[in-house]
Formats: structure tokens, C-alpha cells, sequence
């Protein structure tokens, strides 16, 4: 009461040693324990205490406790396994169980317990939500579209659910159905980034660019912080050649998250366009001196110094260590084969472009450049068929329409 802490453990410890049928000093001891900051000696001592009497739940479950603050939590989830076979009608022990399970990835266990403790709570739509959501995040899709499609056709609207819900349409490639879940998710919850993040990805995919803009726009007038959202603004404005728009978005990305390299590359390829060479050329040399390894860093710098016509032996030593790093990669094929166009080595040119088109027959500037090798190794009407093929998938192309003409 002095708050002589260790005086009073001290007593404790005598009168529990002297009188070791008077388990409440056990309980005692393991409370000061707790008190002191001693968590592993404060748990060690209630599980002595339930390890001296089986009836003692209230010491197991206290030490359960004191394991879950540890971060203890193998000897948490087991403790708990015990307590719900003890009292299986006890609602807390259950919920513990589970969420330990799910912390543990014990997908099993966790199903049986959300399960058990949806029969005791009556189908608790909280419960049921957590059980989908415990689905999804183990690939098992369908189990967990009918839990929340259940539970979204009985009237329950969540975040979780109207997001999931969205994630699975996604994943089905359903876009108009994300678009009606991610629409009710803006109205309902406007304080959840992800309604509108989903909506946007929605617009895209239904060729409504716009419409993804403008969603954005509003999001990141309530969001300003929000990396997710300046990022897919920038790609969106980069998608319809707002390139100024974009570096802007992308920027303001890259401040939010430094060392998101996904966004660098994507501002690494609009200063390229926006004809910024000293930007984009430093953009790449920091993603490759960051990641030797960075493949599409290497591939897409590589490309931008050959189509500007120069450091073409360096370009071509970039090119050749992403073709290394894919050797099946269509874009790292015809980035080498351009390189070596560019260097006058028609030939080799020649076998790296065909090899792009047997792996990706349906890219107009792939078809255009081999179209062009043809040209130079005095194959010109072979060279024709490629440039219609292009033509193809690139209609309002001039400058293949002028090199057909010649």
C-alpha cells in the first residue's frame, strides 16, 4: 500500500512458500510481477498456478493475457485453446481464440473458432464478416464472395464488406459491378480512401478516363497525404497524355512515399515524354544504382538513349543484362534488337526483333522497328507485311502510312 513494491513481493513470496495450498498468493505474486514490468516472470507464475490446479482458468486466462502484451502468442493461442474446451459457452475466449489463430496463420483453427462463435452469437454479422474476410485472405475466393454477398444481400453495409466485395470483382475482372459497389461506398463511408480508389480503378477499365480523373480529384481535395491517390491520379493523367498533369500528381506521390520505385519509374517515363532527358536519365541512374537488378529500369533507359541516338554501348550493356535478367521478355527483346538497328548490326537486330514478335505478335512500334530491319537487309516487300500489321493495331499512324507509300 507504501507502494514498496519489492518489500511487499518479498512477504509475498514467503507467505506463498509457507502456505502452498493458498493459491490467491500465487495470484498475487504474478500481479506485482505484472506491476513491476517483469511480464515473462508475471506469466510464468500464473501458469504455475494453473499448472498446480486444473481449476484455476481465471490464472490461465490472466496469463494468456500478460502473453498476448508479450506478443507472446503461441503460448497465448494454446492457453486459449484450453480455456474454450473448458468453458466452450464463453464468448471472449472464443473471439481471442480466433483472432490468435489468425495472427499465427492457422487458417484451420481460426475457421472453427469464427465458426463456433458465430453459432454463439447468433450469427453476429461482425462475425460472419470477419470469418469472409478470413477467406479471402487465404485465396478462398468463393467461400468468401457467398459470406459477403450473403451478408451484403440481407441489408449489412460495412467498409469491409462493400471493399472486399470490390477486391472479388476486381479479381473477376467485373468492373460494373465495382463500379455499384465502390459508388455505394463513396456515399455511405466518404472517409474511406478506398471507395474512391476502387471507383477510379473502375472508370479505367470501362474506358471512362475521365470520369477516373475527375472521382481523383475530388479524393485528393479530402485526401492530400494520400499516396494512393496522387500515384494513380499521375498514371491516369499519364494514360491520356497529360504529362505535365501527371509529373505534377506523381511528384507529389513521390514526396508522400520517397522510396516507392513504382512511381519513379512511371515519372522516370514522363519526363521521357515531356522530352526532359536530364530529369528522366537521373530518375533511372538513381533506380539502378539503387537495384543493379531493376530490370525495367535498365530496359526502359536503354531504349530512351538508343531512340535519342546516343551512349549506345552503354544503352547496349544495359540491354543486355535486362534481356539476362528475362530472357523471354518481348519489350527487353526489341529493346536490344532497336540497340543494335541503331549501331548499323542489321542482322542481330534482326534476330532479337523476331524473337519479340514470335513472344508478342500485337505491339504496332515492335512490328514497325522489325519492318524496318527488313528494310535494311534488302527485304522490303517482307517489310511491307510487317508495317500493314502495325498499321493494324495503329491506324492513325502517318509515319507508317508514309513508309508504306515508299
Amino acid at each position: 500500500m507504501r507502494n514498496q513494491i519489492d518489500k511487499g513481493l518479498e512477504q509475498y513470496r514467503i507467505l506463498e512458500e509457507d502456505n502452498p495450498g493458498q493459491r490467491q498468493y500465487g495470484y498475487i505474486v504474478g500481479e506485482i510481477l505484472s506491476r513491476k514490468g517483469d511480464l515473462e516472470g508475471a506469466q510464468e507464475k500464473l501458469w504455475s498456478v494453473y499448472q498446480k490446479n486444473n481449476s484455476e482458468l481465471q490464472a490461465l486466462m490472466r496469463a494468456a493475457e500478460i502473453a498476448r502484451q508479450r506478443k507472446d502468442y503461441e503460448f497465448a493461442w494454446q492457453a486459449y485453446s484450453i480455456l474454450t474446451t473448458e468453458r466452450p459457452e464463453n464468448i471472449q475466449y472464443w473471439k481471442a481464440y480466433s483472432e490468435l489463430a489468425v495472427m499465427l496463420e492457422r487458417f484451420d483453427q481460426a475457421v472453427n473458432g469464427l465458426n463456433r462463435l458465430s453459432s454463439l452469437t447468433s450469427d453476429d454479422p461482425a462475425v460472419q464478416e470477419r470469418l469472409a474476410i478470413l477467406f479471402f485472405e487465404n485465396n478462398e475466393t468463393e467461400s468468401a464472395d457467398s459470406l459477403f454477398s450473403l451478408l451484403y444481400e440481407g441489408g449489412t453495409r460495412t467498409p469491409g464488406i462493400l471493399y472486399y466485395l470490390g477486391r472479388i470483382a476486381i479479381d473477376k475482372s467485373d468492373y460494373s459491378r465495382l463500379a455499384q459497389l465502390a459508388t455505394e461506398q463513396v456515399e455511405l463511408f466518404p472517409d474511406e480512401v478506398s471507395g474512391y480508389t476502387n471507383l477510379a480503378v473502375a472508370y479505367i477499365n470501362l474506358d471512362a478516363p475521365l470520369d477516373a480523373i475527375a472521382i481523383l480529384l475530388k479524393a485528393r481535395d479530402k485526401f492530400p497525404q494520400n499516396f494512393g491517390i496522387n500515384y494513380l491520379l499521375g498514371s491516369t493523367y499519364s494514360m491520356e497524355k497529360k504529362y505535365e498533369l501527371a509529373k505534377k500528381s506523381l511528384r507529389a506521390a513521390l514526396t508522400i512515399d520517397p522510396g516507392s520505385r513504382s512511381t519513379k519509374h512511371l515519372l522516370a517515363t514522363v519526363f521521357n515524354y515531356l522530352e526532359e532527358w536530364t530529369s528522366s536519365d537521373e530518375m533511372y541512374e538513381e533506380l539502378i544504382s539503387s537495384d543493379q537488378n531493376d530490370g525495367q529500369a535498365l530496359n526502359n533507359y536503354s531504349y530512351t538513349l538508343a531512340e535519342r541516338g546516343i551512349k549506345l554501348s552503354i544503352a547496349l550493356d544495359m540491354a543486355q543484362k535486362a534481356v539476362n535478367l528475362e530472357p523471354e521478355n518481348p519489350a527487353y527483346l526489341d529493346t536490344i534488337g532497336w540497340i543494335y538497328y541503331k549501331l548499323n548490326s542489321f542482322t542481330k537486330a534482326l534476330v532479337y526483333i523476331e524473337q519479340s514478335i514470335a513472344r508478342n505478335g500485337e505491339n504496332p512500334v515492335v512490328l514497325e522497328h522489325l519492318g524496318d530491319v527488313l528494310i535494311k537487309v534488302e527485304r522490303p516487300e517482307d517489310a511491307r507485311i510487317y508495317y500493314r500489321k502495325a498499321l493494324e493495331f495503329d491506324a492513325d499512324n502517318v509515319r507508317l502510312k508514309e513508309k508504306l507509300k515508299e
